[in-house]
């Protein structure tokens, strides 16, 4: 069963920033009116107590999850061509959300049908050429190795 493994908190700055976020969102509770809408007492997840920069930090790399809708997982360009044709699979195309660069605002879904109505005219542009060159055709040595990254065997 293949792993995957988020890399949550591996650059400092990061996990620096969210600890100071957690400190900031404390004070902010505990600060009226706000702090009078809270029950007194009441328990947090996590039980946030940062007084300091290490102990928010240590908050941070106990409770950090991945978003719902996971995006951004592949690296363009190290996994996949321009043309989304995966590198070492022949036949093979990435038409998801893992390549999306950055995290969409939102639902990710309307974004992934995007890239999939783009991906579909990339396919569809390169099935065009196919035909205009005559590639078409069974009998040529071409068409077994174009057909196969087009996905029209």
């Amino acid at each position: 069963m293949p792993t995957w493994d988020p890399k949550f908190g591996p650059n400092p700055l990061a996990t620096e920033v969210t600890a100071r976020l957690v400190q900031f969102v404390g004070r902010i509770a505990s600060t009226p009116p706000f702090a009078q809408k809270l029950k007194a007492g009441g328990a947090r997840v996590p039980d946030i107590k940062a007084e300091s920069l290490e102990n928010a930090i240590d908050i941070v790399r106990q409770s950090e999850i991945g978003v719902f809708h996971p995006c951004g997982s592949c690296n363009k360009g190290s996994v996949a061509d321009t043309n989304l044709r995966v590198y070492g699979v022949r036949g093979l195309r990435v038409v998801d959300a893992s390549f999306f660069p950055l995290v969409p605002v939102g639902n990710i879904q309307s974004v992934v049908y995007a890239a999939a109505e783009k991906a579909a005219d990339v396919v569809m542009a390169e099935r065009r050429q196919i035909v205009a060159r005559g590639l078409g055709d069974r009998n040529t040595p071409e068409w077994e190795e174009l057909h196969s990254y087009v996905g029209l065997r």
